[in-house]
């Protein structure tokens, strides 16, 4: 008796891995300076579910001598996707990383 027991147990127990109650996961948008030399790259305290929306940052105070900031990219040498600020992007299933572009 005490096998069956413990092998329904087990069963019972295997059957309900996973299936604990679902956390919807949230998501950041990051924004990072990608060589400035002064100033701070915006900070976005938003948590975002799979599916929102969200306002791209302008440059906040990031300032880069002999350069001019012409908005952010998914890929810090700007092969990604370009935004500019003010521009809408969606949040997929992670969060989005958005690396400052310069032009000298």
């Amino acid at each position: 008796m005490k096998k069956l027991f413990f092998a329904m147990f087990v069963i019972f127990g295997l059957l309900f891995i996973g299936c604990e109650p679902k956390v919807d996961a949230t998501y950041k948008v990051l924004y990072y300076d990608n060589g400035s030399v002064y100033g701070f790259a915006p900070i976005d305290n938003t948590l975002y579910k799979s599916g929102m929306f969200a306002t791209v940052l302008d440059q906040g105070t990031l300032l880069k001598p002999g350069h001019e900031f012409s908005g952010w990219n998914t890929n810090p040498q700007g092969t990604g996707n370009l935004y500019k600020a003010g521009d809408m992007l969606i949040i997929k299933d992670r969060n989005i990383l958005l690396y400052a572009q310069w032009t000298q």
